[in-house]
């Protein structure tokens, strides 16, 4: 399972990188965004459990991936919009 995170967290960044914007800067700053997202939700003990991924576009994250309950979604969702640099969480997460 952890390195299923790493997976999703490396291809969360490639996805981010490849996610269009007109300037390198705001591209570099989701990637980095991106990836503190990740390593925040993977070191939490209940939420890095969970299959999750996070792209970031200008401040914006997307969660998505499967959670085991309501509360399991609002810890991941807490700690998304609690990362400096996140301005609003879009969730798409599903329930197992």
């Amino acid at each position: 399972m952890k390195n299923m995170m790493r997976v999703c967290a490396i291809a969360a960044v490639w996805v981010a990188g490849l996610a269009g914007c007109d300037t390198v800067q705001p591209r570099t700053e989701d990637q980095g965004l991106t990836q503190s997202v990740m390593e925040r939700l993977y070191q939490d003990n209940l939420v890095s459990r969970q299959v999750l991924g996070v792209t970031v576009q200008n401040g914006v994250a997307t969660l998505r991936g499967s959670i085991t309950d309501e509360g399991v979604r609002a810890r991941a969702k807490a700690i998304v919009q609690s990362t400096p640099g996140v301005v609003e969480v879009k969730d798409q997460t599903i329930r197992r």
